[in-house]
């Protein structure tokens, strides 16, 4: 940690907003191949200027398995991707099988996303469970839970009472943020303080045999603001 130049706060948490830059990964940095079993990542956090993943920050591929993400944070002067785990890069790939992300927060003064997890390439989601994460900014706010922007396959898995607060711009979805090509099956969405489901433009969202429900908005999908269309199959 390091000296901070501003307070960010929300939800009643203070988070430090630092002068100096940091990639992330506030618990673990993963550039190659890593595989975490019946394991918990908690209370770890990561801030700089921009900032990926407060548990986790993954580059390479990531394989999480009847494990517990909680209570990590992230926090950027200017954005922040992942408040529990974080994944980028062009051959980076996550997968969660029978998981639990809760409690996780992502604040970004100038924009934030996935306050549970942000996935930019391949993810693979089985049989987990996503409640009280938050994702919050001054501006946009991508994906309470979870913001995808790449392949994304969801399975049996519930979004509840996650958590989006904006406020100077736009709200993107409160649970779940798509802006790349997501297929969600045999899971629940409910509870969200906005939308259960965001498809960004250019999104291409796909939902089967799910139940989206107590949402204060249900699925929003959008073809404007950017170049691109957004799909939506049901």
């Amino acid at each position: 940690s390091s000296a901070a130049s501003d307070v960010y706060k929300r939800q009643g948490v203070y988070r430090p907003v630092p002068d100096f830059d940091a990639a992330g990964g506030g618990g673990i940095l993963n550039q190659g191949a890593l595989t975490i079993t019946g394991s918990t990542i908690s209370d770890n956090g990561a801030s700089g200027y921009y900032v990926n993943g407060g548990g986790i920050y993954n580059t390479g591929q990531l394989t999480i398995t009847a494990s517990t993400i909680r209570n990590n944070w992230c926090s950027g002067s200017q954005g922040c991707t992942g408040g529990g785990i974080g994944t980028t890069g062009s051959s980076s790939n996550l997968t969660l099988l029978g998981s639990t992300i809760t409690g996780n927060q992502a604040f970004g003064q100038n924009g934030a996303k996935g306050g549970g997890v942000s996935a930019g390439r391949e993810l693979t989601i089985i049989d987990s469970t996503f409640h009280d994460n938050t994702v919050d900014s001054w501006y946009w706010a991508d994906g309470s839970a979870l913001a995808s922007f790449g392949s994304a396959s969801i399975t049996g898995t519930t979004f509840n009472a996650n958590i989006s607060n904006t406020h100077d711009y736009e709200l993107h979805g409160s649970a779940v943020a798509n802006g790349g090509d997501m297929t969600i099956a045999n899971s629940t969405i409910s509870n969200s303080q906005d939308e259960g489901v965001y498809n960004k433009p250019g999104g291409v969202l796909t939902i089967s045999n799910s139940t989206v429900t107590g949402n204060a908005g249900g699925i929003r999908t959008v073809c404007e603001y950017f170049s691109g269309d957004a799909t939506l199959s049901l």
